[in-house]
Order: C-alpha cells, then sequence, then structure tokens
C-alpha cells in the first residue's frame, strides 16, 4: 500500500468528520490489530559511534586443540552488537581463555536392593554403576581500554565458567566388570559432547555478558493496538487510520532517527486524541472508542521514544475505567524505556549502529 494514498485517504476521511459534534456510537466492539516495528535492545553503557571498535582472542590450550585446532573459528562467534570488529586490542576487546577439560578417575559404585522371595526370605541384590565427573575450567575476559572508560583508566571484567558434568551408567547392572566395559565404550562419546557444550556455554555467556554492557541488538517486535469495529463512520475512519500506523512503523529501522516517522504519524495522533472528547459518554461503548484511543496512543507513544507521554496516555486508560490493567502495563512499559534513557546517554531505542 502507498504511504502517501494512504495517509492522504484517512486525512481527507478525518477532517470530513473532525467537525462532528459528540455522537452516540452504535453498539462497539474491539478486535486487534497487529503491526511490526524495530528497535534496538539498549545497553548498560553509552558509547559514540566512533568509539565502537572490538577485538577478541580465542585462546585454545591442549584440551580443546584436537576439537577446535583454529582459533579463528571461535573468534568468529564473538559479536558485539552494533560494534565493528577491528585488530586487537581495540577499545574493547573481549578475550576467551578455555583451561581444561579434564575426566577424573571413574568410581565403581554400588546400591544393594533389599527384596523378599516367594517364600518371604529377604534377598539382597547387589548392582553396580560407574560415575565419573569431567571438570571444565575457563573464563570470558573483556578488557575495555581508557579510551571509553569512564573512570579514565583501564578496566577489566573477568567471568569464569566453571562447570562440572556427571557421567552416571545405569544402576541396574548386577556384573561389574560389565559395567566397567560399558564405560569404556561410552566415555569418549560422553566426553566430546560435553566438551562442545561447555564451549558453546562459554561462547554464549561471553557474548550475552559483553552485550548487556555495550551491544546494541536489533530487534523486531509485534505489538497489537486495539481497532473498534462498529459500522458506523468512525469504524471506517479508525480502519484507515490503523493502516496508516502499520505502513509507517513498517518503515522504522533500528539505526535509523525516527524524526521523519514521528512527523507522519502526527494526523494520526490527532485523530485518536479526538476520540477522547468526541466520545464522553458513559456507556459502554462510549468508554471502548476511549480506551483503544488511549491504549493506541500510549504504545503508539513507547515506539517514537516518547515514554514520558506514553505515561499520560496509560494514567488516562486507567481513568477511563475500562480494563485498568492494561493501562497500567503502558505505564510500566514506559518507566522502564525512562529508567534506560535516564542511566545512560542515550535518548532513542534508533541509533547509528556498525551492522
Amino acid at each position: 500500500m502507498n504511504l502517501k494514498i494512504t495517509i492522504g485517504y484517512f486525512v481527507i476521511l478525518f477532517l470530513s468528520f473532525k467537525s462532528f459534534s459528540q455522537v452516540k456510537p452504535q453498539k462497539v466492539d474491539l478486535d486487534k490489530f497487529s503491526f511490526n516495528v524495530n528497535y534496538q535492545i539498549l545497553p548498560k553503557k553509552f558509547v559514540p559511534l566512533e568509539k565502537r571498535t572490538f577485538s577478541s582472542e580465542a585462546i585454545i590450550n591442549k584440551d580443546f586443540v584436537s576439537f577446535y585446532p583454529n582459533k579463528e573459528t571461535l573468534n568468529g562467534r564473538i559479536n558485539v552488537y552494533g560494534w565493528k570488529k577491528s585488530v586487537r586490542y581495540s577499545n574493547i576487546d573481549v578475550e576467551i581463555n578455555l583451561k581444561s577439560f579434564t575426566m577424573g578417575e571413574p568410581k565403581l559404585e554400588s546400591r544393594i536392593d533389599e527384596s523378599k522371595d516367594k517364600n518371604g526370605v529377604m534377598v539382597k541384590t547387589t548392582y553396580y554403576f560407574v560415575i565419573a565427573k569431567i571438570e571444565a575450567k575457563g573464563s570470558g575476559v573483556v578488557k575495555i581500554k581508557s579510551a571509553i572508560s569512564d573512570s579514565g583508566k583501564d578496566e577489566e571484567n573477568t567471568y569464569a565458567f566453571d562447570e562440572d558434568y556427571i557421567y552416571k551408567s545405569n544402576n541396574d547392572n548386577v556384573n561389574p566388570e560389565a559395567v566397567k566395559e560399558l564405560f569404556k565404550k561410552q566415555k569418549d562419546d560422553f566426553y566430546n559432547e560435553k566438551i562442545k557444550t561447555y564451549v558453546e556455554l562459554v561462547l554464549n555467556q561471553t557474548n550475552r555478558k559483553v552485550n548487556k554492557m555495550y551491544g546494541l541488538e536489533a530487534t523486531s517486535y509485534r505489538d497489537n493496538l486495539w481497532i473498534i469495529d462498529s459500522k458506523d463512520e468512525e469504524g471506517a475512519i479508525q480502519k484507515e487510520a490503523l493502516e496508516a500506523v502499520k505502513v509507517i512503523f513498517s518503515k522504522m529501522t533500528a539505526t535509523s532517527p525516527i524524526d521523519g516517522i514521528v512527523s507522519e504519524m502526527s494526523p494520526l495522533i490527532e485523530y485518536f486524541d479526538s476520540l477522547k472528547t468526541k466520545y464522553t459518554e458513559n456507556d459502554k461503548s462510549s468508554k471502548k472508542i476511549r480506551y483503544s484511543a488511549y491504549y493506541n496512543l500510549g504504545r503508539i507513544y513507547i515506539h517514537l521514544d516518547q515514554p514520558e507521554k506514553a505515561i499520560k496516555e496509560g494514567e488516562g486508560l486507567i481513568a477511563n475505567d475500562y480494563d485498568k490493567k492494561d493501562g497500567q502495563r503502558i505505564i510500566d512499559d514506559a518507566n522502564y524505556d525512562l529508567e534506560v534513557f535516564k542511566s545512560t546517554a542515550f535518548k532513542s531505542k534508533h541509533n547509528p549502529a556498525f551492522y
């Protein structure tokens, strides 16, 4: 659908009915109207675009060499979202040190099962099983150079990823030698499987920690507005309004300014605002229409990075006394964005980045 046609047609409809005085709405139902938005998950710390370079280094010790002979295989898995990868030691240096992955000596253990035979005599049966523990040692080191450090000094955060993996054979074998032989056959497969599991853990946890602190991960979200299902003129106008909202938000990208989108959304915001004073009766249909106005504006303002305005809409939705919980959810979402904006230098969830 062409954006100019959609907005233009909506404005014509809106202006045609704008001068109407308050009307008594017909029976009104509310239906969900879905749309998509793109934005960034903001990190804890703000770093200017020109300083967003990072490097990585994987240190592979002897236990891991046969599985990962080329360290670049692991280096390629380290990513700081929105940052440009560069030579070592960049503004952020991520070092993964895979230290050791060793299986201890297996232990043959047993359990005794007691039961009565058909004559009531207590019979004891000994079952054997093998237990062996793998101790995995490693750390992901994130080094932050003074170029971006708040303190002006080098910072270093070390995260140790130590895990234990336990091999335990079935404990229903009465033959201890058979249990030992089974362990010999299974131990290599168990070891190989767990070393890969461990490396994935280290990679995922390292990426998660460094991105929580510095990364700008682009993401998308499917949200809902409420559209009134009504046979009168208002139903037709709102249908066009929400279609226009959907088209405008489809242009949103995580890494582009949204000033143009805010501007294009202006007549639609004016329309939803008008519903609050157009339908002032206390009947259920009027409340539903006002509810759709407050709710839709609240969600729109959140996605336009205007949480203060979203909070006002959430408060209005609560005062409207129709599904107050939705008003509180809007306020909670807006307060979350406000806290992020206050604790960092970010003012938007749409910022330039390297991808």
